[in-house]
């Protein structure tokens, strides 16, 4: 899954806490969780965002130009784009979420982890 943000967002900077605590949950079940950010400023703000804020289950990905976003019509942050094993896109959610509920990762689990 991939999670469009920026460190000026403010619900994107609400559930940035939740998105981590998920990263860590989801990790040893094969779904994995990106934070693409499009700050224009690149990895040093964002990096700087991470380690003031004790975000370590997240990797410090940057989409500047917003290709990637322009690409998957994201048109608002934050957006979370799901993908399967395979590499299709199979949903989203437009806005903030609370990540780190049970429901919520359980369902992410059901949805997204790999066949075993």
């Amino acid at each position: 899954m991939v999670n469009f943000w920026a460190t000026w967002c403010g619900p994107c900077i609400k559930e940035m806490p939740a998105l981590d605590a998920l990263a860590k949950k989801v990790e040893k079940r094969g779904i994995v969780v990106l934070a693409l950010s499009s700050d224009r400023e690149g990895a040093p703000v964002v990096r700087q965002y991470f380690d003031k804020n004790g975000l370590t289950g997240l990797p410090v990905s940057i989409d500047a130009l917003s290709k990637v976003a322009r690409t998957l019509d994201i048109v608002g942050l934050p957006t979370t784009v799901f993908f399967d094993a395979q590499g299709r896109q199979v949903g989203r959610v437009v806005g903030a979420a609370e990540w780190d509920a049970p429901a919520t990762i359980e369902f992410l689990t059901a949805c997204l982890a790999p066949a075993a």
